[in-house]
């Protein structure tokens, strides 16, 4: 996966990855409210004055293995 640049992000309820030049963060955009909510390591979400510059897909979950026995 590559960086694009922010202006190419999805803009409809949809958690991407995005990095404004400093950090990294998982992000959603708020059309409502014009702005990028921002989830926290705790899983908590917040609304942020977070201004990515570029952004990714997430990426798939690992795919879990089956233990026998279990």
């Amino acid at each position: 996966m590559k960086w694009r640049p922010i202006e190419t992000a999805p803009k409809h309820r949809m958690w991407i990855l995005g990095w404004d030049g400093k950090d990294l963060a998982i992000i959603e955009f708020l059309p409502f409210a014009e702005l990028w909510m921002v989830v926290h390591d705790t899983g908590d979400y917040y609304w942020a004055d977070y201004s990515p510059t570029h952004w990714m897909p997430l990426p798939e979950p690992p795919e879990k293995k089956h233990e026998r026995g279990r």
